[in-house]
């Protein structure tokens, strides 16, 4: 009867112990920022031939930090050389005639200027408060700030 009882105490015990490895595979930070199987936003980065090299590099290596866990994809538009690229017609609609720019196309197609480049600001700084602003918002703070306590 003894050995019976280890016996099951020992079967319970492994039940409990394996029981991790049948857990959900996605975590807080998965569900709480990301909309898992739909379809991502498109952040259109519009330069020309004259574009300093130094700030399309300035402005990919921001999106890539900022954009990391979001469904946003950027793509950078060549205005001068790809006039048929879909994304020139967001250009057209707003008029836009200044270089560097960005649009923010919603899935439904639904656009945003983002308003990228100020002659006051350096372009750096300018840039990361924009694309911050993109993906910033009072429910995202809430639970990073609820996150940390948990």
């Amino acid at each position: 009867m003894q050995c019976m009882k280890w016996t099951l105490a020992g079967c319970l015990l492994g039940c409990l112990l394996t029981a991790t490895a049948f857990a959900c595979q996605y975590n807080v930070r998965d569900v709480g920022f990301t909309t898992i199987g739909t379809t991502p936003y498109r952040l259109y980065y519009y330069v020309r031939n004259d574009t300093p090299e130094d700030l399309n590099i300035t402005f990919q290596q921001t999106a890539a930090a900022t954009f990391i866990d979001t469904n946003i994809e950027v793509e950078t538009i060549l205005a001068d050389r790809d006039v048929d690229h879909p994304a020139m017609e967001y250009l057209r609609f707003w008029e836009i005639t200044s270089f560097p720019s960005a649009i923010l196309i919603a899935p439904g197609g639904r656009s945003l200027v983002i308003p990228i480049a100020s002659p006051n600001q350096p372009f750096k700084r300018t840039v990361w408060k924009a694309l911050e602003g993109i993906v910033a918002s009072p429910k995202r703070k809430d639970l990073l700030d609820h996150l940390v306590d948990a």
